[in-house]
C-alpha cells in the first residue's frame, strides 16, 4: 500500500508530522502508558538527535537542517505533552480506585480485618409489611469493641450504602469501623462479589471473615469462613473466633495467606483449640521430660 506522502518530498520523519494528527485518543488509549512510552521512544530520540550538516554544506542546506530540526520538535513536544496529561489522569483513577485511605505510617505493622455483615455479624430479613429488619449476633459489640483495638476493622457488604451505615452505627461502639457497601463490590453473573485487591492494603496483612466467604470473595486465599447465624439464641461464635484473632495478633505472621491456607476448609475454631491443646501437651510432656531429667542428676550424687 502506497504511503500518502510518496512523491510530496517529505522525508520519512515530517511523514509522522502529518499522521499524528489521525491517531485519535481512543486508538492510543488502547495501549498502556508504558507501552505508548516505549512506542514512541526511539522516535522521541530520533527527532531531538541533530542533523549532522556538512562543512562545505551551502547556507540554503543549514537553513532546511535547522528548520526541519524546529519542526521536528511540535510532535515530540505533543507526545510528551500527552505521556504528562494520561500519567496525571491514569494516576487520579487510580486514586479513586481505591477503596480506603493510605495508612498512618505508625499503623503499617496493624492487620486489616474485613468482615461480612449478613450472617456474620447481623441478620438482616425484609418483609413488605415491615420492611427492612436487622437482629444483631450475640457477642457482637463486645467482639469489635475488642477487634478495633488490635486491628483496622473494615465491614465489607453487598448491601445497600445507607443500609451499612445505618447497621454499622448500630454495633461500631468505637467510629472507628471502616465501611464498604455495594458500590464497592464488582459485579458478576448476579454476585457482587467483594474486592480485596482494591482495599490500598498490603493482601499479606488483610483477612476476611464471613459465612459465606469462598462464595463472595475473589481473593479465596484471604478469606476465612464461620458458622452462619440465622438467628439462634444459644450461638457463641463470635466469642470463641476472639481468642483466634487475638493469637494472631501475639505471633504476628508475615503472610496471613499461610495461615489462611491452613485453617481453610475447617472449622476455625473447632481446629484452633484443637491445635491449642496439642500445643499445651506438648509443653507438658517437654516440662516431664526436664522434670524426669533433673530426678536422674539428683539421684546420681547417691549411689
Amino acid at each position: 500500500m502506497a504511503l500518502p506522502f510518496r512523491g510530496l518530498g517529505l522525508h520519512p520523519r515530517s511523514a509522522f508530522c502529518l499522521t499524528l494528527p489521525c491517531l485519535s485518543f481512543p486508538f492510543v488509549s488502547a495501549y498502556s502508558l508504558a507501552e505508548v512510552e516505549q512506542k514512541t521512544l526511539e522516535f522521541r530520540k530520533e527527532m531531538t538527535t541533530p542533523i549532522p550538516i556538512a562543512e562545505d554544506a551551502s547556507e540554503f542546506e543549514k537553513f532546511r537542517a535547522r528548520a526541519y530540526e524546529t519542526a521536528m520538535k511540535v510532535p515530540v513536544k505533543s507526545i510528551e505533552l500527552y505521556l504528562d496529561l494520561r500519567g496525571g489522569i491514569e494516576d487520579h483513577v487510580l486514586g479513586m480506585e481505591k477503596l480506603l485511605p493510605d495508612l498512618d505510617p505508625q499503623e503499617r505493622r496493624v492487620f486489616t480485618l474485613v468482615l461480612d455483615l449478613n450472617e456474620t455479624l447481623v441478620y438482616s430479613d425484609w418483609e413488605p409489611e415491615t420492611g427492612l429488619k436487622t437482629f444483631k449476633r450475640p457477642g457482637v459489640d463486645a467482639f469489635l469493641q475488642r477487634m478495633s483495638t488490635l486491628y483496622e476493622v473494615v465491614v465489607y457488604s453487598d448491601q445497600l450504602q445507607k443500609d451499612v451505615e445505618d447497621v454499622v452505627k448500630r454495633i461500631d461502639q468505637t467510629g472507628r469501623i471502616h465501611k464498604l457497601s455495594r458500590p464497592a463490590t464488582k459485579y458478576r453473573k448476579g454476585i457482587h462479589f467483594r474486592d480485596l485487591s482494591r482495599l490500598n492494603r498490603n493482601p499479606a496483612r488483610v483477612l476476611y471473615i464471613s459465612a459465606h466467604a469462598l462464595e463472595s470473595f475473589l481473593q479465596p486465599e484471604n478469606c476465612l469462613d464461620i458458622k452462619p447465624w440465622k438467628l439462634e439464641t444459644n450461638d457463641t461464635e463470635l466469642r470463641d473466633l476472639s481468642p483466634f484473632l487475638e493469637s494472631l495478633d501475639v505471633v504476628r505472621p508475615a503472610d496471613l495467606h499461610e495461615v489462611v491456607a491452613s485453617y481453610q476448609g475447617k472449622d476455625v475454631v473447632k481446629e484452633f483449640y484443637e491445635r491449642c491443646k496439642q500445643v499445651q501437651r506438648a509443653i507438658e510432656e517437654q516440662k516431664q521430660q526436664q522434670q524426669k531429667k533433673r530426678e536422674s542428676k539428683w539421684w546420681r550424687i547417691f549411689p
